[in-house]
């Protein structure tokens, strides 16, 4: 989803302008991997996500945007 470096991250968080003026955190690490759980017959997976800092829900809203994308709601070019 978010190649590794500094990017403005603004559009994957919970808008927080009274607190916030920087956006651009730096990710040093995505990994995601295949667990060897299940759930109720279901394949689980594990996100691996590193950075400096991190902005409000910056991960949750990463984490729906790859379900859209998964499920055929949105295209993979809207992470871009």
């Amino acid at each position: 989803m978010t190649k590794q470096g500094e990017h403005d991250l603004r559009n994957f968080c919970k808008m927080d302008a009274a607190n916030v003026s920087n956006y651009k955190r730096c990710i040093t690490d995505f990994t995601i991997s295949a667990c060897d759980q299940r759930s109720n017959h279901d394949e689980l997976w594990f996100m691996n996500i590193r950075g400096s800092a991190f902005l409000w829900h910056q991960v949750c809203c990463m984490v729906a945007v790859l379900f859209l994308v998964g499920q055929g709601l949105e295209s993979p070019s809207v992470v871009d």
